[in-house]
């Protein structure tokens, strides 16, 4: 894994990989190993080099425990001043210093990061939700507009401008709304996915509208209402159509629970308004 990276990339990845308890491991290792160095260096050449005045302790374990204490604290970068570094502790004391700081670092940004991730996923979620309902009832909305006007059409009342341009509008609208749906899969980012229920919630809100528009170019047709020759209407009653069988095809292939029949339901019910619109045109 990782394996192109050059070497300085792939040890950085491997820090940010590691768990919270891993990077506490390490920064603790780095106070033990520094520790048991200056402890020794109480040994060499008469403790010169080692952090005053640890060679001046007799027993060993409080000399060991000081060294400890003293690895802790140049971890820490806290500074006491009460042991003080000399000869080759100096650098040893510097070296540490920069580990230790650099792994801290790690382990903050790792939490920070962390957080980040979780008010990411919320906000992500908040957005989910919202484009799920927002589909829905703009969905329900374009029902409602087709309802109506087939209504009226039944009901032997004329068509206005204004019906015509609420259909047209109502139309286009709902190719934004469909193109929208295949936003509800987040699969690659694991952010969201949408679930068996909700999507079967969509497939039917879909597959109502698409009977809905059916139902009304049945209706425009027993009236004797020359709907073809809206062309306004016509050409975005074809959009929609185009626009369903893209989204269909890309939801489907998102989709991960493996139900088809609902999507070739919806694609049944677009070639029902392909059909109409043919019919139409062959008057």
């Amino acid at each position: 894994m990782h394996t192109n990276l050059p070497r300085h990339a792939r040890l950085v990845r491997a820090l940010t990989d590691m768990s919270y308890s891993q990077l506490f491991g390490l920064w603790a290792s780095v106070v033990v190993v520094a520790a048991v160095s200056y402890n020794l260096l109480t040994y060499v050449g008469g403790g010169i080099h080692a952090p005053y005045p640890l060679a001046d302790i007799e027993d060993p374990l409080a000399r060991l425990w000081n060294a400890l204490y003293f690895s802790v604290i140049t971890a820490t970068s806290t500074g006491y001043g009460d042991i003080v570094p000399l000869g080759y502790s100096k650098g040893l004391a510097a070296t540490q210093s920069i580990l230790s700081g650099c792994v801290f670092a790690l382990f903050v940004a790792k939490l920070i990061s962390h957080r980040q991730d979780i008010a990411l996923r919320h906000i992500h979620n908040f957005a989910f939700e919202e484009v799920f309902h927002n589909i829905q009832e703009e969905l329900a909305a374009l029902r409602r507009s087709f309802t109506r006007i087939a209504a009226q059409a039944r009901a032997g009342e004329p068509l206005e401008k204004e019906d015509w341009g609420l259909l047209a509008m109502s139309l286009e609208q709902g190719q934004s709304v469909v193109s929208d749906i295949p936003d509800l899969y987040d699969a690659e980012e694991e952010l969201y996915v949408l679930d068996a229920r909700r999507e079967h919630l969509v497939q039917r809100s879909v597959q109502r509208t698409l009977g809905r528009i059916n139902e009304l170019l049945d209706a425009l047709s027993a009236a004797g209402v020359e709907w073809h020759d809206q062309t306004d209407f016509v050409a975005q009653l074809h959009m929609f159509s185009d626009i369903v069988q893209s989204t269909t095809v890309i939801w489907r292939q998102k989709s991960p629970h493996n139900v088809l029949e609902p999507f070739e339901d919806i694609l049944d019910l677009k070639e029902n308004i392909l059909g109409h619109l043919k019919e139409a045109m062959q008057r």
